[in-house]
């Protein structure tokens, strides 16, 4: 098997009424099922999971220090309202 620089294979298990639709789709669109489910994955952190992605950055930077403080945002806020 001929595997991609900078890739990893790993093995996944999928109902099989899922598989049929990836398959069905695969062959509608004339692709591999192994490429289509590589292309399912890649949008993954770009969608559903970016909300997880944004949430681990978030707590890395306040851990080393890399946030505002709401209070002071929320006084700045105030001054220009009145």
């Amino acid at each position: 098997m001929n595997v991609k620089s900078g890739t990893k294979i790993i093995s996944v298990v999928l109902p099989a009424e899922v598989l049929s639709k990836i398959e069905a789709i695969a062959e509608a669109t004339e692709h591999l099922v192994d490429w289509r489910i590589s292309r399912v994955l890649r949008t993954y952190p770009l969608n559903e999971g970016r909300d997880v992605l944004n949430s681990i950055e978030g707590n890395d930077q306040i851990t080393v220090g890399k946030f505002v403080d709401t209070e002071g945002v929320i006084v700045d806020l105030e001054h220009l309202i009145k």
